[in-house]
């Protein structure tokens, strides 16, 4: 249930990110203290009610390691890594149970905050331009007026 499962484009924006220090989302994360949270909102369920709940972006990709890890569930952010296990997912070796680290260096979490702030400018965007447009339909309907009528240069038709 990694973000790069879920997103077509997640596992791809991800590596655009590759060569930035993983600790300009992780002070973020860790000061809103996501990993805390989503350990008291989920501590009593199983791992398929958890995979049945709509996790966010970032509770799929930073709390939760990657279905490919194959780890064993013991709580929602505590899970137990295979002693034979051979990963080719890199985020797989990136888990750990502490709170303040679980996946937040992994491509998955990166991805997330990548998918999360792309869509937060996309909906500024939209409001600004439904905000704006208004805006300056009036400011053009003024300026016509200003430079026809007022110049008299428009007549009326009578």
């Amino acid at each position: 249930m990694a973000v790069g499962d879920r997103s077509p484009g997640g596992r791809t924006r991800s590596t655009v990110w590759s060569g930035t220090p993983s600790g300009c989302n992780t002070k973020a994360i860790v000061e809103a203290n996501l990993g805390n949270k989503f350990s008291k909102e989920y501590e009593f369920d199983t791992l398929d009610v958890i995979h049945t709940k709509m996790l966010t972006h970032f509770e799929a990709g930073c709390c939760v390691p990657p279905e490919d890890c194959s780890f064993n569930y013991t709580s929602a952010t505590i899970w137990i890594k295979p002693e034979n296990g051979n990963y080719t997912d890199v985020d797989c070796n990136r888990w750990d149970n502490d709170p303040n680290t679980l996946c937040y260096g992994c491509q998955t979490c990166k991805a997330a905050f990548l998918q999360d702030v792309t869509s937060n400018y996309f909906m500024s965007g939209i409001i600004l331009l439904c905000v704006a447009a208004p805006k300056f339909l009036f400011l053009a309907c003024v300026t016509w007026y200003i430079y026809h009528v007022s110049s008299g240069r428009y007549t009326p038709l009578t």
